[in-house]
């Protein structure tokens, strides 16, 4: 299933534009906060990616350094999802998680 309205943590390397893991990317509008900082993931090793979400600003960190801090109005709610793009560049690629927390931000007072 395919959202053209989502964002995107990216986990990659991309080429063209040059854009790094860590990258903030959304259908229809590409790379929202491209991280051009070469090496923050753990190639062998576990990756923490966090992100805030809180009203139309969206803050991202890549194992404890920040990559993203933006804001776009593209989507206000949605489904959390995990995946692997399909294809022979990609093949033998796993995804394996420890643990995923979702906690609400409490409204200001």
């Amino acid at each position: 299933m395919w959202f053209r309205d989502k964002y995107q943590f990216d986990i990659l390397k991309h080429p063209r534009p040059v854009a790094y893991s860590g990258t903030l990317y959304c259908p229809g509008k590409l790379f929202l906060a491209t991280n051009l900082v070469e090496g923050l993931e753990r190639r062998d090793d576990w990756n923490e990616g966090r992100i805030l979400a809180e009203g139309d600003r969206l803050q991202m960190w890549l194992n404890g350094i920040q990559v993203a801090d933006v804001r776009d109005t593209t989507s206000a709610s949605g489904r959390i999802g995990i995946q692997v793009h399909g294809g022979d560049g990609f093949k033998g690629m796993e995804i394996r998680l420890r643990r995923i927390e979702l906690r609400p931000i409490r409204p200001a007072p």
